[in-house]
């Protein structure tokens, strides 16, 4: 039985395990120009949080952030309240109450005793 006809599974293994095919030029320059917009889109969405800054307090205010149960929050007294909570943190030791301390001086608030 001798012929020259190739066996029906010659190759099946190389057949089947071969290298993926490649994607098409196009489908290539596709994902890259989505890639290239994907990674644009986060450079300016850093770009714009860094550079994004709270305004200043309004005159005669006091803002200090600080953390809180939910992460952080913005604390801010006017007038009558912001001069009472100024000299309350004046006596205090606390991380919050040196910062309102250090807020009420540049907002010009008298601490604990009349004095600046």
């Amino acid at each position: 039985m001798a012929h020259n006809a190739r066996m029906p599974l010659e190759g099946h293994w190389a057949r089947q395990h071969s290298a993926l095919p490649s994607t098409s030029l196009r489908e290539g320059r596709v994902l890259l120009a989505v890639a290239i917009a994907a990674l644009l889109a986060a450079l300016v969405v850093v770009v714009l949080a860094l550079q994004r800054q709270a305004p200043a307090p309004a005159a005669g205010c006091v803002e200090v952030v600080a953390a809180s149960t939910t992460g952080g929050a913005t604390y801010r007294a006017c007038g009558s309240e912001a001069a009472a909570w100024c000299r309350d943190s004046a006596r205090k030791t606390d991380a919050v109450a040196r910062e309102v301390v250090r807020q009420c001086r540049r907002a010009g608030y008298p601490l604990a005793g009349g004095g600046a």
